[in-house]
């Protein structure tokens, strides 16, 4: 019993250490979708849907490039918080937080104080 440990124990330390500092040379690129080119602008992804964002607004796009839903706002610093396929886009002390769905075009906002936004399923 004590043989077998130290025999899987010396197993898992060679394959540590084997795997630590990997290097690779190589890159496959399977699929790509251009962003645009804005200031500011960030992106997640929601359920295949990639969701980017900026200070102006948010838009979703297809794994094709296809524009799915737009969104114009105004946010000096946009913060966006998700759950499954839903997120939630506003900025500290603004008046508005922005709620989008992936593959869904029925975004709404509310006008409230925001001081911490976090959404959950």
């Amino acid at each position: 019993m004590i043989a077998a440990c130290v025999v899987a124990g010396a197993l898992l330390f060679i394959a540590y250490f084997s795997w630590r500092d990997k290097s690779y040379t190589e890159v496959s690129v399977s699929d790509s979708v251009p962003l645009a080119q804005a200031e500011s602008i960030g992106a997640i992804s929601l359920n295949g849907v990639i969701v980017e964002y900026s200070k102006d607004g948010v838009y979703g796009v297809d794994k094709d490039g296809e524009k799915l839903w737009n969104q114009t706002y105004e946010i000096q610093n946009p913060e966006v918080q998700t759950c499954g396929d839903v997120a939630a886009i506003g900025g500290k002390n603004e008046s508005t937080i922005y709620v989008v769905q992936a593959k869904k075009t029925d975004l709404w906002g509310r006008s409230i104080r925001i001081c911490r936004c976090a959404i959950s399923a």
